[in-house]
């Protein structure tokens, strides 16, 4: 599905040239189920952000589903992302004045879906949140804020999902029930990454990519 080669990314602040990634190669396969190991500061995040086209690379090529994304124009990065790819992020991102329904309604708003309402609500009732529908993000739990965001990424049925940290702000009960949730999506065969400090989540995913200073210092199938 995603084919990273040479991968490098350099940002300037000043003089001064950071290297955050140094040429990195990987691939993921359909299905695959990956945590993203490291310190701060190794860049995981950098390359989620290059997986999920929010950045591009200063160098190297990246191909999704066989297109070399490296070629491509700004509006052609946002139709992949609003199309295949589903984000889920530490701190949820949520739109505290709208209820769940309506936050999980957004991407089809922008995709130009016709059925955007009964897809939301599917999408909610996918992740236990049925009855939790009509609240707002601060009448709900950290841990029913999450799900909120994963029914977010889940209904624009996409080809893989990206989470950063989803269970960094979260207890260690709420943490376990996403985690759940991750499992049994990735069981139905949606392709996941995840970005993660947590050595228990590493555990639980299918392969491990370590990261240390940029660069990919071990990859490892469970």
């Amino acid at each position: 599905m995603l084919e990273l080669k040479s991968i490098n990314k350099t940002y300037k602040i000043g003089e001064v040239a950071i290297h955050a990634l140094r040429g990195i190669t990987l691939s993921v396969r359909d299905g695959e189920f990956i945590t993203i190991m490291g310190p701060s500061g190794s860049g995981k995040s950098t390359l989620l952000n290059i997986m999920g086209c929010m950045d591009r690379p200063t160098s190297g090529s990246y191909r999704f589903k066989g297109t070399d994304v490296t070629r491509l124009k700004d509006r052609e990065l946002t139709h992949i992302r609003n199309k295949e790819i589903g984000f889920v992020f530490q701190n949820f991102n949520l739109l505290w004045d709208e209820n769940a329904l309506q936050n999980v309604m957004l991407p089809l708003i922008y995709n130009g879906a016709s059925d955007k309402r009964a897809r939301a609500a599917t999408a909610l009732e996918d992740v236990g949140l049925g009855e939790r529908m009509a609240h707002r993000p601060g009448e709900l739990s950290g841990g029913e804020q999450q799900r909120v965001a994963i029914a977010r990424a889940l209904v624009k049925k996409p080809s893989i999902i990206l989470a950063d940290e989803p269970t960094g702000n979260l207890d260690s009960e709420s943490g376990e029930h996403i985690l759940q949730i991750f499992e049994q999506l990735n069981r139905n065969g949606m392709t996941i990454v995840i970005v993660t400090h947590e050595p228990s989540l590493a555990q639980r995913a299918s392969r491990l990519l370590r990261f240390r200073d940029g660069m990919l210092v071990e990859d490892k199938i469970r």
